[in-house]
């Protein structure tokens, strides 16, 4: 059994809100200071994150239905556990605002504007950080499907449909991305009921 988990506090608190499980004023007492990595949660609206190891973070829903499906459908996560009160999926925490832009946890944000971030790295915005071609190169490596999207807007530049089910070549990418036409891209998600595209774009 491991004795270490990842620290969402640690990690993650100064971007989420993170608190404790129930069970940790059971354990501890109601009034208790005590920090113990494993009983963390970062909660939302229709599930929360918990940490399940030293190396994967787990999302768990609340219940089934759509946002259970997108969950499932993101090609990083493993499924852990599924029933009819919700999912629970284990992804590396890199992945962690992927999962939460997706819909797939909800969690807070501790700030008003939040961003992608990539390894570490911001999501580009305007005049800083890597472009938008770096970011769909990366994501295209990880095996996500990438199209554009209309500038202004949250509709694909592209007939999306057939990348439900192939993936744009990096050449198709770079000819997207490699201009200024487009200042946003979307992730095209599997051909399954209620799963269409998440827009992902520049704040």
């Amino acid at each position: 059994m491991e004795t270490t988990c990842i620290n969402l506090r640690e990690r993650f608190g100064r971007r989420f809100k993170v608190t404790y499980e129930e069970s940790y004023a059971a354990a501890y007492g109601p009034k208790a200071t005590r920090d113990d990595p494993w009983l963390q949660i970062i909660p939302g609206a229709r599930g929360h994150v918990y940490p399940h190891s030293a190396a994967m973070l787990a999302a768990s829903t609340n219940r089934s239905g759509p946002t259970a499906r997108r969950l499932k459908a993101l090609p990083f996560v493993q499924v852990y556990t599924e029933g009819s009160d919700g999912v629970t999926v284990l992804f590396p925490p890199d992945h962690l605002d992927l999962v939460n832009e997706v819909g797939a946890a909800g969690i807070e944000s501790t700030r008003d504007a939040r961003r992608l971030h990539m390894d570490g790295i911001p999501f580009p915005s305007q005049g800083q950080g890597p472009s938008l071609l770096q970011f769909a190169l990366e994501y295209h490596r990880r095996g996500w499907s990438l199209i554009p999207v209309k500038p202004g807007t949250k509709k694909p530049a592209c007939p999306w449909k057939r990348f439900q089910t192939i993936r744009p070549t990096e050449k198709r990418l770079r000819e997207w991305f490699g201009a200024s036409t487009y200042n946003a891209l979307a992730v095209s998600l599997s051909r399954k009921p209620g799963l269409t595209f998440s827009t992902l774009g520049r704040k």
